[in-house]
């Protein structure tokens, strides 16, 4: 005898509620001690991807044979420290620091120390960043800098951009250099400003290359005794053009090498000017344009 429509969906509706008590059941019995282990590692995996702000720092050592950007003159050794306060996962930042160096100035070696504030956001493909760097040193070596970074990262590998900076910047010299008496000392005041174009290539994680053209003005606008009391204006402008390749390899997890290569001519007016090449001012009867060469050697590591 066959059962009736009404017995048989009688039927499926017991079968259908009895699967339900086995599957709720089986959501409330406890987890294994793996099923536990397994969420413990999917939470912990999680927390780790999750970006927190964060303070990170790096300790560098710098050689260099380079015209130095803030006008003074070659830094040929540099001990410096930086800590970044990284605020937002995407790219916001501070970052303060420090160090002492010794570069030549007026031709001789001469000692400083330095201080640098810097900020930065990221807003997506667009990186801006500003950077406020200030140095003080033997031979009244006076330095102050400001410069403005426009980043853009075209695509994961390629960074495209434009940097400017601006430098005043004051030193002492014998009054010599400019037709004086030998034993006198002389303040030589100068104005520096300077632009780039950079292209940076991440080709792997532990190595990238950043390539920059500069164009820089040297201008010395005043010559004066210590006093102030007596100046001398000038108006001379030492022109720089450079094209600099640098590399820059990770290692050991948290060393990092800075090798850049540099080639350059410098263009010096007729007249009484501070050459940021030679480090040295100089009175010309003609103009003079001079080839030049740099580089700069930097070992940094990388406090997580």
């Amino acid at each position: 005898m066959r059962p009736s429509k009404t017995g048989s969906l009688l039927l499926m509706a017991v079968l259908m509620i009895l699967s339900g008590f086995a599957a709720v059941k089986a959501q409330t019995a406890p987890a294994t001690d793996d099923q536990k282990k397994e969420i413990n590692t999917d939470i912990d995996d999680i927390e780790e991807a999750m970006f927190k702000p964060n303070w990170t720092a790096q300790l560098g050592l710098t050689s260099s044979g380079q015209p130095s950007q803030t006008g003074q003159g070659q830094v040929t050794n540099e001990l410096d420290f930086m800590g970044t306060d990284h605020l937002t996962e995407g790219g916001n930042y501070f970052s303060i620091g420090g160090g002492l160096g010794s570069q030549k100035v007026e031709g001789a070696q001469t000692g400083y120390l330095k201080g640098t504030l810097e900020g930065g956001l990221g807003l997506g493909f667009f990186q801006p960043s500003l950077e406020f760097q200030l140095e003080r040193g033997r031979t009244a070596l006076n330095s102050n800098e400001l410069t403005a970074n426009l980043m853009f990262q075209v695509f994961d590998p390629l960074t495209l951009g434009m940097s400017f900076s601006g430098t005043l910047e004051s030193h002492n010299g014998p009054e010599s250099i400019v037709g004086g008496s030998s034993g006198v000392t002389v303040s030589i005041d100068d104005a520096d400003w300077s632009s780039s174009l950079m292209a940076t290539f991440q080709a792997w994680d532990f190595l990238g290359f950043t390539l920059t053209a500069e164009q820089e003005y040297n201008v010395t606008y005043q010559i004066q005794g210590l006093k102030h009391l007596v100046s001398e204006p000038v108006n001379e402008a030492d022109q720089i053009n450079s094209l600099s390749l640098m590399a820059d390899w990770t290692f050991l997890k948290n060393f990092e090498l800075q090798v850049t290569a540099q080639a350059g001519v410098e263009n010096l007016p007729a007249g009484t000017v501070y050459s940021a090449v030679q480090a040295e001012t100089f009175t010309l009867t003609q103009p003079t344009t001079e080839n030049f060469k740099g580089y700069t050697f930097a070992l940094l590591y990388n406090f997580d």
